[in-house]
């Protein structure tokens, strides 16, 4: 329904005279730094329109380089580009501060309260060194970091925010082999290490992390077990290239202590 209701909006506004006498020629344009772009110098053949076309850039803030994530966090936006985390005045498109105090693969940066904190992953240097993670705090009204945390061998590929505790897992970057993830838990006032704890044995492989009401739950997942002899293996192989069936579980952890309260399994 919504396709439909789209096509004949589109309909409506190319047939409709208001559509129709709104010419667009060379005087609308403006050279600027050697690009040509709309400008509202020249008057538009517009009847009855509250919408003036073409649509203007309200401001423009040069980032140093691509924005890889944006989001909206109160008064302010909160960017993450190739030069770092920026803060920018959604009114003016001011910016309001920049931390440049990370490196290498980044994650979106996410919000909480005063807070807002991401990953940082810097790649080994061979195939037996798997990197160095790092989390990044900072204070959303400044930009300065509140603290950081770095993590040798692997990359943190979740982060949840459960009140006190940061819920975070740390995952080694190879898709072939078994996973070693570890679960650790730091105080989100001053990034202290709270408990860590190995949540992957065997062929599991964690998806994702969730701390809420004082538990930390893990979401894993395996190759499905089979019975029979050499097929087993073969199965397993073949999941790693999503051929095959997995088995999915879930585990909760106690967010203060990190003392195991249950699991779950589910063949999928």
């Amino acid at each position: 329904m919504k396709c439909i209701g789209l096509l004949v909006l589109a309909m409506a506004m190319i047939c409709s005279p208001c559509w129709a006498k709104t010419k667009i020629g060379k005087e609308h344009y403006e050279k600027v730094g050697g690009d040509l772009r709309f400008t509202v110098g020249a008057p538009f053949n517009v009847v009855d329109r509250k919408l003036k076309l073409p649509l203007q850039a309200k401001w423009q803030a040069d980032l140093g380089g691509a924005v890889i994530n944006v989001t909206r966090a109160g008064e302010r936006i909160i960017a993450m580009a190739e030069s770092g985390v920026y803060a920018v005045d959604p009114t003016t498109g001011e910016q309001l501060w920049h931390y440049d105090g990370a490196s290498g693969k980044v994650t979106p940066v996410q919000i909480d309260g005063d807070m807002a904190f991401f990953t940082s992953y810097v790649f080994g240097t061979d195939k037996n060194d798997n990197g160095t993670a790092t989390i990044h705090m900072l204070d959303l009204k400044t930009g300065k970091a509140r603290w950081t945390f770095a993590k040798i061998g692997g990359e943190f590929t979740a982060l949840s925010l459960n009140g006190e505790y940061l819920h975070a897992v740390l995952a080694t970057p190879n898709t072939y082999d078994a996973e070693d993830g570890t679960l650790v838990t730091l105080r989100a006032e001053g990034g202290g290490l709270v408990w860590g704890k190995s949540i992957a044995e065997g062929d599991w492989i964690f998806n994702d992390a969730l701390g809420t009401h004082g538990v930390a739950v893990v979401a894993l997942r395996k190759p499905y077990e089979f019975n029979l002899g050499g097929v087993g293996k073969l199965m397993k192989f073949a999941a790693k290239f999503e051929a095959t069936t997995w088995t999915y579980g879930l585990m909760a952890y106690d967010a203060a202590s990190g003392s195991e309260i249950w699991t779950r399994e589910v063949e999928g």
